[in-house]
């Protein structure tokens, strides 16, 4: 299996109102830094795609990071996903699997995400999604033969759908992780002092 990770972080953090992504954790380390270091143990390269703040994003991460701009930001995370996507797939061939990881996770660990890893190995044609809540979510992982419906995704819903719909189907697509650690997202300054690292 040759992992790709994809970094969603193209919002505009209305409810936060300023980038939230580079925000500083209790640990003085930004939020986009610390699901990048998290993310880097487990793949061949990780894509940054950005949107709103992409300049200060690019400033602070740096030229030998791969980061893509997201020109149709605007109409929703589905768009993200479609630049990410189509990103690997021109620049990074050799990819079988793509996990979709939201900027905005500070809870996410190398070792939650290896559960999600390991799962995929062994499944390697199943949809991999984290399970909480009763939710399928990001952070997600995507074998080769699902990216076409990634790239057909639109609006602000991302892949929540498609993986949910793999629940269902016969045989299943989609094989559910129980993923507390994906739940907690920064959307508010209240939400960003109140976490514990």
């Amino acid at each position: 299996m040759r992992l790709n990770t994809v970094i969603l972080a193209g919002g505009s953090a209305r409810r936060f109102n300023a980038n939230k992504l580079l925000a500083k954790l209790p640990d003085g380390q930004p939020i986009l830094r610390r699901v990048f270091e998290q993310c880097k143990p487990l793949c061949d390269n990780i894509t940054i795609v950005t949107g709103a703040y992409h300049d200060a994003i690019a400033r602070y991460m740096g030229p030998d990071v791969d980061i893509v701009f997201s020109e149709m930001w605007q109409d929703g995370m589905a768009a993200s996903i479609r630049t990410g996507v189509e990103h690997v797939q021109a620049e990074y061939s050799s990819t079988s699997h793509i996990l979709i990881m939201l900027a905005d996770l500070p809870l996410i660990t190398t070792q939650s995400l290896s559960v999600l890893v390991e799962v995929a190995a062994l499944k390697p044609d199943m949809m991999i999604a984290s399970y909480w809540d009763n939710r399928c979510t990001a952070p997600a992982i995507f074998p080769r033969q699902y990216w076409n419906q990634l790239v057909n995704l639109r609006g602000d819903s991302g892949a929540g759908k498609l993986l949910s719909a793999g629940m269902y189907t016969e045989p299943v697509h989609t094989y559910a992780v129980p993923h507390p650690e994906a739940a907690y997202d920064i959307d508010t300054v209240s939400a960003l002092k109140s976490i514990k690292l």
